[in-house]
């Protein structure tokens, strides 16, 4: 009887534990990698766009400056002393001061930034007064949720409307107001009150200020105080989260014999996350341990410098 040839059993085949285990590690990587560029992507993309939002405000807020400065007055700034101040003392101390004060105005305050054991001291809020329109800032140390700003509040802008009626403006982050007569600074430059009868009694220098230059600009006391209302620059809601954290005026350059002024500053346009820190070297947007990152990819900042001639009657 012939023998029965049986088949070779069939070899099997497939993967291991081994290799199911690598291959699933390997589209784990892969997939893992694939979301972190994603991430990295769309966080890019974003600060680019909050660093463009920066740029365009900053450079619109030029504009606005150069606009008000332009049609300003191109006579010699110490005249405003004459016109303010009746009493010799006070006057020569504005001519001393070449009317700085009736100019551009500034409050320092210690800002403590994401709970940092030592504050920095900062500006917080101040006024420019070009002649034309007046401008009134409160920083972005006032606003964000992570600094604590010790010993001041936000500046306060009272006005009379179009019925000469009080109001009360507050929250801003940078208003303009029509003020030919530069009411706002003038409001500050004493220490005894608003008003005309007020300023002619004393004078600060700017210098003397920054430390103690209260929060309510109150321009209701003085003659021919009605006002245009306020607008405020940085009110957008596409822009809510910029703001100020510094605006610095040179004392403005005279030419006599041209009859020009020449005003010149900078100021800093930032978001009001991140925890800015504009005394910093370098590192600008302080991230602490546990801060989100969500938030933190919106930290942007830029310093904008300008230079204007004045060349209204």
């Amino acid at each position: 009887m012939p023998a029965i040839k049986r088949k070779p059993l069939a070899k099997k085949s497939g993967f291991t534990l081994v290799e199911l285990s690598f291959a699933v590690l390997f589209v784990a990587v892969l997939a893992l990698t694939v979301i972190v560029i994603t991430m990295d992507l769309i966080s890019n993309y974003k600060r680019g766009l909050m660093l463009k939002q920066v740029n365009t405000i900053g450079n619109s807020i030029i504009d606005d400056f150069r606009a008000s400065i332009s049609s300003s007055s191109s006579k010699r700034l110490v005249s405003l002393c004459e016109a303010n101040f009746s009493q010799n003392a006070p006057k020569e101390q504005c001519e001393n001061d070449e009317a700085f004060s009736s100019i551009y105005l500034v409050r320092n305050a210690d800002v403590t930034i994401n709970d940092a054991e030592n504050p920095v001291n900062v500006p917080v809020y101040g006024a420019f007064c070009t002649g034309s329109y007046s401008y009134i800032w409160n920083s972005g140390y006032l606003f964000g949720d992570n600094y604590s700003v010790a010993g001041t509040s936000k500046a306060t802008l009272r006005y009379l409307d179009e019925n000469a009626q009080p109001v009360n403006l507050e929250d801003f982050r940078l208003i303009k107001i029509r003020d030919p007569k530069r009411y706002v600074c003038l409001s500050k430059v004493s220490n005894l009150g608003t008003g005309a009868a007020a300023i002619q009694q004393t004078y600060a220098k700017n210098t003397d200020l920054i430390g103690g230059l209260t929060s309510n600009f109150d321009i209701t006391g003085f003659n021919e105080a009605v006002a245009e209302a306020p607008v405020d620059l940085l009110e957008n809601d596409e822009y809510s989260d910029l703001a100020l954290y510094d605006l610095a005026i040179v004392k403005p350059a005279s030419d006599t014999t041209e009859r020009n002024i020449f005003y010149s500053g900078s100021f800093i346009l930032a978001t009001i996350r991140g925890g800015i820190n504009i005394t910093a070297s370098g590192d600008y947007c302080v991230t602490p341990d546990d801060y989100d990152n969500e938030d933190f990819e919106y930290c942007a900042i830029n310093k904008f410098n300008f230079a204007i001639q004045a060349s209204g009657e």
